[in-house]
């Protein structure tokens, strides 16, 4: 049973409040459109398919940066509400449905005759534990999106999931401007609730991965996982896509930072926080489950950390040697802690 590539989603959307709100957004300053750039990853490669005129409003993002217009990603950052989103009160109400499971909002328009080319957007889809929502609040029949060999008209008011994993286009066809709400959230049940029933079936099958919040860890326990480690640039690649030139070795550590959190550095400079799921166990904050970090002891040593990479029933895992950084690391009493898939 194959999961859909696009489905409507059973929400009932008040479009003329969307547009009330839309007209206010639109006296106000938008950004041009720019993908998530992970900070502090060396050689970096990032592509515009767009020739620019495409503008974002940002209600919701990391940092609650205004002038962030892009779906996040791992960060040292958490993900909040920012000035903008105060003139959309019916906006926050709807993602309110959704509580602390949302990553970004964001108005998106897309200009008049415009065209973003094929792209894929790595790990945007329900096999990843993630997904990109759309709420087209103005567009027109001329307005085609493209994913693969199909191609869809997202009618006004309503919501819909795309699996923006797969290779995708748009194409307005029409004088206007395109502007749909967008936001980004991690997989839960109520989230599938929306699905149609038939979805909900193939998604169970597929064993997609629910969001967990992290579990807060005693200081003592944190500072166990202090280390040193070396990264080969070619995995570093595989999970921040970097620029092929890079090679050879990067030098990482595990750091306690403020005696409050885990944080993932690179050549001395900060990526993105670990955050708990366990005593050993952690997801990337900014982050769905689909990628976590174990840590593992040998006798009393801390000797390695394994990352685990999930797509639906699909796992690879890699273990990378660590060497303890503090003086005394004494290995926990570890409660079995499984990522669990949604119901």
């Amino acid at each position: 049973m194959s999961l859909s590539i696009c489905s409507k989603l059973n929400m009932d959307i008040d479009l003329p409040e969307l547009k009330k709100e839309l007209e206010i957004i639109q006296r106000l300053q938008w950004h041009k459109e720019s993908p998530f750039i992970a900070e502090n990853v060396p050689g970096l490669n990032t592509t515009v398919y767009h020739s620019g005129n495409w503008k974002v409003v940002s209600l919701r993002s990391l940092g609650g940066s205004e002038s962030r217009t892009d779906p996040g990603g791992p960060s040292i950052h958490d993900y909040e509400y920012n000035e903008m989103s105060k003139h959309t009160p019916y906006i926050r109400k709807l993602m309110s449905y959704f509580g602390g499971d949302i990553r970004t909002v964001r108005l998106s328009s897309m200009g008049p005759g415009m065209t973003i080319q094929e792209h894929c957007d790595t790990f945007v889809a329900l096999q990843y534990g993630q997904v990109r929502l759309h709420i087209p609040i103005q567009t027109d029949e001329n307005v085609i999106m493209r994913f693969g060999k199909e191609e869809f008209h997202w009618p006004e008011g309503e919501l819909w999931y795309g699996d923006f994993s797969v290779p995708h286009s748009v194409d307005n066809g029409s004088d206007k401007h395109r502007i749909h709400l967008i936001f980004d959230a991690y997989i839960t049940d109520k989230l599938l609730e929306l699905f149609p029933q038939s979805e909900q079936k193939a998604i169970a099958a597929k064993q997609i991965l629910c969001h967990q919040n992290s579990q807060p860890l005693a200081v003592e326990s944190l500072k166990k996982y202090q280390c040193d480690f070396d990264i080969s640039a070619a995995l570093l690649k595989g999970i921040f896509e970097t620029d092929d030139g890079i090679l050879g070795i990067i030098s990482g550590q595990i750091k306690l930072i403020d005696n409050r959190e885990l944080q993932f550095w690179l050549d001395e400079k900060p990526l993105f926080t670990l955050e708990p799921l366990s005593d050993g166990l952690f997801k990337f904050r900014g982050w769905s489950v689909e990628r976590t970090i174990e840590f593992k002891w040998h006798e009393d040593t801390l000797s390695e950390m394994v990352w685990q990479f999930n797509c639906g029933l699909h796992k690879t895992l890699v273990s990378i040697p660590v060497t303890a950084t503090t003086e005394k690391s004494t290995k926990p009493r570890l409660v079995e802690k499984q990522c669990e898939p949604c119901v």
